[in-house]
């Protein structure tokens, strides 16, 4: 069995942008994002019962940002679109439509999420 990294939150991000009509806000993408990965995604100490909008934000912006590598884009004020993805950089095992790995990650957690 090949051992891989769990999915980045960028990642669980843009899959869930992926299912989201364009253009969302960052709470539509915060509740989507927590309903398939409440682990990652969740209030500490709450995670199965409340998104942790804080984790959403900081995913969001910032240098190393979503905006700033070009996987959402800001259509208006508080309303994004998922941006086009430059394949030739994106890391090995990804694919276009952000699915990834498919054993299970850390602590039981899987590396792809069906959304």
């Amino acid at each position: 069995m090949t051992s891989h990294a769990p999915l980045t939150h960028h990642e669980i991000l843009h899959a869930a942008a992926l299912k989201l009509a364009a253009p969302f806000s960052a709470p539509d993408l915060a509740v989507t994002a927590w309903q398939h990965a409440p682990w990652a995604f969740g209030l500490r100490g709450y995670e199965q019962i409340h998104p942790d909008f804080n984790k959403i934000l900081v995913s969001l912006f910032g240098r190393r940002g979503m905006l700033a590598k070009g996987l959402l884009v800001q259509v208006r004020t508080g309303l994004y679109r998922v941006g086009r993805i430059d394949m030739t950089k994106a890391p090995p095992g990804v694919t276009p439509g952000g699915a990834r790995r498919t054993s299970p990650g850390k602590e039981g957690r899987p590396d792809s999420l069906a959304f």
